[in-house]
């Protein structure tokens, strides 16, 4: 049934839409439309069924707008067969989306921070988790640092990555020519702390070079505390290499100025008597090392 144009008396109200166009249409299945006659939620305009159904569509503009005025609070109340199960509402400029009282947990937006928050949209701290044990988040993308266990700075972790590098061999005093088998290598980043390990193998005899031996390229280059002094890797085999027999216990120790990015080798022959360190010509086909440590970067 169209109705079009009915005029209000002086006792009575009705619909005037100052025209000859349909003002109200109501179809067979008893669905009320304003703006538009025939029922669907693509067509722009007002539509609402005798069972509940309601649709607002509109072209290139807000549909829905709900206005609470004079002070915070639900905006919006959620029900579930007549009880409350949550709610939109506001403090001030934020707006909040809450569980119901008793719950007591909720997310609110506003000045560029999303926090949890009371039924009322209220502060809570430190009372809320996020995800659960069986129904886990998946990926966390931050620009920024994770505070963990508090929020003053030694709780911040700012930094975390894993990656692979390429270990080379050298000499402290010029870098000679050798070809290789093998090199690999893998890091682990947490904050300032970096933790490598490496496998190099050589498949031919340096050529050139001079100085203590050294494994180059770590990750990151060492910071200046004094930690690193002493920071050493260790050297879990090696084989190989000329002059030296398994007896030699090595030390290798972080380059000896900060923004080092090498190994230097300390030799112990027959496990006491300190001896000369290696040096990069004593490298022979087949001389291999695998070795693992960690160290401090300013990065």
């Amino acid at each position: 049934m169209a109705l079009s144009k009915i005029v209000r008396d002086s006792l009575n109200t009705g619909i005037d839409d100052n025209s000859d166009a349909t003002a109200i249409t109501i179809d067979s299945s008893e669905i009320v439309m304003t703006g538009k006659t025939a029922a669907n939620f693509d067509t722009a305009g007002f539509q609402t069924a005798s069972d509940g159904q309601t649709a607002v569509t509109r072209a290139s503009a807000t549909p829905f707008f709900v206005n609470r005025k004079t002070d915070d609070g639900t905006i919006i109340d959620v029900r579930k067969d007549n009880t409350t199960v949550g709610s939109i509402g506001a403090v001030g400029t934020d707006v909040y989306l809450s569980s119901p009282s008793g719950n007591d947990a909720g997310v609110r937006l506003g000045n560029n921070i999303i926090r949890p928050c009371t039924t009322t949209g209220g502060s809570r701290d430190n009372a809320i988790d996020l995800g659960k044990s069986d129904t886990r988040f998946k990926d966390l993308y931050l620009g920024g640092n994770l505070y963990i266990g508090g929020t003053g700075s030694s709780n911040a972790l700012d930094d975390y990555e894993e990656g692979t590098w390429t270990p080379t061999i050298g000499g402290s005093s010029g870098t000679g020519t050798v070809s290789y088998s093998t090199q690999l290598g893998t890091y682990t980043k947490i904050g300032r702390v970096v933790t490598f390990h490496g496998q190099i193998t050589a498949s031919s005899t340096v050529s050139g070079g001079s100085g203590t031996l050294q494994i180059a390229g770590l990750p990151f280059a060492s910071s200046a505390s004094p930690m690193n002094w002493y920071a050493n890797a260790n050297l879990s085999y090696f084989g190989g290499l000329n002059s030296y027999g398994t007896e030699t216990d090595f030390v290798l120790l972080l380059g000896p100025t900060a923004s080092s990015t090498f190994l230097r080798f300390h030799a112990f022959v027959n496990r006491g008597d300190i001896s000369r360190s290696p040096t990069q010509a004593q490298i022979l086909s087949g001389s291999s090392f695998y070795f693992g440590g960690s160290y401090e970067t300013t990065l």
